[in-house]
C-alpha cells in the first residue's frame, strides 16, 4: 500500500518533526506498506500517485479528502478536536466556519480517527449525521519505546520543572498556559529559591514570556533552550522532575506522554487528551484554581503492571497498526 500523508503546515520541515515524523516512521515500519510520502500542498494530493490519504485537521482538510475521493483513493481524517469546541474560536462566526469544514472533512473522508476520547465525544456530537465513520486511536509516541523503571530512579532537582510550548504567538503562549506555569513558578520559588523552569520550542515571542516572569521576579530561572533535536529533548526531560502542561486545551499530550515516559511527573490541567494520556498518574491543577502545587511530595508508582499498560497504549507501532486497520477496512 502507498500512503500520502498531508498536513497543511506552513514548513515541510514540521512534518519530518514530532508526532508526524513518528507517525510515518511507525508506517514505513508496517509490511504492507510499499512507501510514505509527506506533504504539505495540497496540488501534490491530485498529482501524486498513492493508494490511502492520511488528512490531518484543519484547514484544508476537507479539500484534500474530496480531492482524493474525486481521485477513487482511500481517505482518513485525523488530529485534534479542539476547533470544535465553541470556546476556542474568537467568534462564534469563526466557530461556525471551523464546524463547516468538519462537516466537509466528514461527509468526504472515509474514516475519521479522533486522538483523544473528549475529541471523539465532541465529534460524534456535533457529527451526529455519520457517527459510524468517527472512531477512536490515540497518537503514539517514540518516548514510550524508551519507557523502564529506571528511568524514575534518576537524581533530579526536586524543583526543576520542564515544558514545551511553541512560541510562535502570544494566543499559542496563552492557549498553551506558558503564563500559568511562569506563575507555578513563582510560587514554587518562594519555597525553593533553587527551582527552575526549561522551556523547549520556538522563540519567536519568548519575550512576552521573559517580560511576565520578571513581573513574577522568577525572570533568571527560566531558560529558553529553543527547538532540540528528539535526543536531547529527552536528556532534558529526564533531567526534569515535574513537566508543566496548563494548556486551556489540549488535543492531545504528545509532551505530556514523553515526560511521563522519561520518568517526570505531569502537573497538568486535565483538558482534552491530557485525560487519556496522564490519567491519574499526574498532578491537576484545575484552570479556575490558583497555581500552587506542594512539589514536596514524593513521586511514587502504587501499580508498575497497571502503569505499564496504560503507556502501552500510546507506542507509535500501535498508532500504525490502527491507521492501517482503518484504511484495509475501507
Amino acid at each position: 500500500m502507498r500512503l500520502l500523508l498531508y498536513a497543511a503546515v506552513p514548513n515541510p520541515e514540521m512534518l519530518c518533526q514530532g508526532f508526524y515524523a513518528a507517525e510515518v516512521d511507525g508506517l514505513r515500519q508496517q509490511p504492507d506498506i510499499v512507501y510514505v510520502d509527506v506533504t504539505n500542498r495540497l496540488g501534490d494530493v491530485w498529482n501524486l500517485e498513492y493508494d490511502g490519504l492520511i488528512s490531518y485537521f484543519y484547514s484544508y482538510t476537507a479539500f484534500a479528502a474530496l480531492i482524493a475521493r474525486i481521485r477513487g483513493k482511500r481517505v482518513i481524517a485525523t488530529g485534534g478536536g479542539e476547533q470544535l469546541f465553541r470556546s476556542m474560536a474568537p467568534s462564534f462566526r469563526v466557530y461556525m466556519i471551523r464546524l463547516v469544514l468538519f462537516w466537509l472533512s466528514l461527509f468526504c473522508a472515509n474514516r475519521i480517527l479522533a486522538t483523544s476520547s473528549t475529541d471523539y465525544e465532541r465529534m460524534r456530537k456535533v457529527g451526529w449525521f455519520r457517527r459510524s465513520a468517527i472512531t477512536l486511536s490515540f497518537h503514539g509516541a517514540r518516548a514510550v519505546d524508551l519507557f523502564h523503571r529506571c528511568n524514575f530512579s534518576s537524581d533530579r532537582n526536586p524543583s526543576s520543572m520542564i515544558t514545551i510550548c511553541g512560541m510562535d504567538t502570544e494566543e499559542n503562549i496563552r492557549r498553551k498556559g506558558l503564563l500559568r506555569a511562569i506563575d507555578l513558578l513563582g510560587y514554587v520559588r518562594e519555597c525553593d529559591p533553587k527551582a527552575s523552569l526549561v522551556v523547549i520550542g520556538r522563540t519567536t515571542c519568548a519575550h512576552v514570556v521573559r517580560n511576565y516572569a520578571a513581573t513574577r521576579l522568577c525572570a533568571d530561572a527560566v531558560k529558553f533552550v529553543g527547538y532540540v533535536s528528539e535526543e536531547e529533548k529527552l536528556l532534558l526531560l529526564k533531567n526534569s522532575r515535574y513537566y508543566i502542561q496548563l494548556s486551556e486545551y489540549e488535543g492531545f499530550g504528545i509532551g505530556a506522554l514523553e515526560a511521563m515516559a522519561m520518568g517526570c511527573q505531569v502537573i497538568h490541567s486535565n483538558v482534552g487528551g491530557l485525560k487519556d494520556t496522564v490519567a491519574q498518574y499526574g498532578i491537576i491543577l484545575p484552570l479556575d484554581s490558583a497555581p500552587e502545587v506542594d512539589v514536596s511530595q514524593p513521586y511514587n508508582i502504587d501499580d508498575w503492571p497497571e502503569f505499564e499498560s496504560h503507556m502501552a497504549q500510546f507506542t507509535v507501532n500501535r498508532r500504525a497498526s490502527a491507521i492501517l486497520d482503518a484504511l484495509k477496512f475501507l
